[in-house]
This record gives C-alpha cells, sequence and structure tokens, in this order.
C-alpha cells in the first residue's frame, strides 16, 4: 500500500513537472530544426544537474558547515528598508542564481561542441536546458508538497510553478544562451560590425590600449556579461518572491516575456548571424 502510495505520488509529480515543460517548449521551439535527440539529451542533462543541487542542499542540517543560509546569517542585521529583506537574503539568492546558472551553463557547453553552429542554436539549446532544470525541480516540489497531503497546495503552486518559475528559468537561460552565442562567433561578429558600431569602435580601441584581440575581449565581455544578467535576474526573481512584491513580478515578467519572443521569433535577425 505504501509502495503504490509512493509510486503515485512520484508519477504525479513527473506529470505535474512535464506538462509545463512541454507547454512552453511547444510555444518557444515549435519551429526548432534541431535534432530530437540532442533535444531529448539537453533536456535530460538540464534535469540531471538539480540532483546535485537537492543533495547539497539536503546536507545542510547533517553538516552546518557547509549550510549557506545559516553562514550567511551574520549579515541578517542589515536590513535593505523594504518587503523585509535583508543583505543575507541578497547574498543567497544571488549564490543560488549563479549556482543554477552554472548548472545550466554546463549543459550548453556539453552540447557546445558539434550542435551550436548559430546564436540562435545557442538561444534555443539553452531554453532546452532550462526547461529540463525547471521540470526536475517542480518535480521535487511537487513531491515534498503531495507527501504532505496538501492537495490545494498543490495545486496552487503547479499554476504559480507552470505560469511564472518555469517561464523565469526560460528567460534567464535565453539571455545567457544569447550572449553565449555572440561569444561562440565572438571572431565573425566582431570582424562583421567592428566598423559599423560606436560600441565596436570602442571595444576596438579598448582592446588595443590593452594589447589584446578586439574579438577575444568581445567574447569574454559576452561570456561574463551573459552569466552576470542570467544570475543577476534570477536572484532579483526570487527575491521579488521572498518579499512578496507581486506588483513587480508581472510587469518584470511581462518584460521578459517580450525579450525572449523577440530573442527566439526574430528570424531576420539571426539569419544574418548564423556563422559556421
Amino acid at each position: 500500500m505504501l509502495q503504490n502510495s509512493i509510486a503515485f505520488t512520484v508519477g504525479l509529480s513527473i506529470l505535474l513537472g512535464l506538462l509545463p515543460a512541454i507547454i512552453w517548449g511547444l510555444f518557444f521551439l515549435n519551429k526548432s530544426t534541431e535534432k530530437r535527440y540532442m533535444i531529448v539529451r539537453t533536456f535530460m542533462l538540464g534535469a540531471l544537474m538539480v540532483v546535485p543541487l537537492v543533495i547539497y542542499r539536503s546536507l545542510w542540517d547533517a553538516f552546518p558547515s557547509i549550510d549557506l543560509a545559516k553562514n550567511l546569517q551574520p549579515l541578517e542585521a542589515y536590513g535593505l528598508g523594504f518587503g523585509g529583506l535583508t543583505l543575507n537574503y541578497v547574498f543567497l539568492y544571488l549564490s543560488i542564481g549563479v549556482i543554477e546558472e552554472v548548472s545550466k551553463y554546463f549543459v550548453v557547453k556539453k552540447v557546445d561542441a558539434k550542435e551550436i553552429n548559430s546564436v540562435r542554436d545557442s538561444i534555443e539549446f539553452s531554453i532546452i536546458a532550462a526547461l529540463g532544470f525547471s521540470f526536475a525541480e517542480n518535480t521535487f516540489y511537487f513531491i515534498q508538497i503531495h507527501q504532505n497531503f496538501e492537495l490545494n497546495m498543490l495545486l496552487s503552486v503547479f499554476v504559480f510553478r507552470s505560469l511564472f518559475s518555469t517561464f523565469a528559468h526560460i528567460l534567464f537561460s535565453a539571455i545567457y544562451g544569447y550572449h553565449a552565442g555572440l561569444a561562440k562567433f565572438a571572431k565573425e561578429i566582431y570582424k562583421e560590425t567592428s566598423k559599423k558600431s560606436l560600441y565596436r569602435k570602442f571595444i576596438y580601441k579598448l582592446s588595443k590600449f590593452l594589447s589584446v584581440k578586439g574579438s577575444d575581449l568581445f567574447e569574454d565581455q559576452h561570456r561574463f556579461l551573459g552569466l552576470f544578467l542570467a544570475s543577476f535576474l534570477h536572484a532579483i526573481f526570487n527575491l521579488l518572491l521572498e518579499a512578496g512584491i507581486t506588483a513587480f513580478l508581472f510587469p518584470f515578467l511581462a518584460i521578459g516575456f517580450i525579450h525572449v519572443s523577440y530573442l527566439v521569433f526574430n528570424r531576420d535577425y539571426f539569419v544574418s548571424k548564423d556563422w559556421k
């Protein structure tokens, strides 16, 4: 009886975790030309990245020295003046954002060598990794809630995580994927556009001053910028949730939806940058 109950909980949680991933995937990737086995592989690798994070979190009680929240507790005395937030939460959620985005980065990096042949590919594989990560994260949440026999909470969490948390992962990863794509094709992009933009001219002059190649500087800048923006926005999202500031949460995600839609569906932009 107990085994049947556990199997039902896990099966239901997996189904609930898959549903938003499939829906969002069909919306953003319905015209993707990526190989199906690579989509499945990237999705599964993204999901597996959650496992070490769950294990790490579960060890906090047994090994307080690795408890990130407890180690940052001395900063609790420094309030930020809104939403009851303190400095320790800022560093905690920023750290979580960095850890999760780096985890998804390694998935895309694993795919990078042979499959990413354009900026578009980089964005699409980043979104797929995010969907896999979100699927696993949602599944663990649903298992935990269902085991506590809180059906109403399960339904409300399902709706929230399907609409907001899953898309938030897509947003952060799409931004990273875009900049990672620019970094991967930095040599071609820099050569093509270095004389057509004040920004590129600035990079050119700075590279001369630093005695480095302009394309190398352009590449390093976008690798850092992609990870920084994804991690920073991830932290902002978590802090808005923690502080209960939903008035900013909705426009935050609405603007993000417009931005991701532009990156994914503006094909003319990426056709000119699909360097092999």
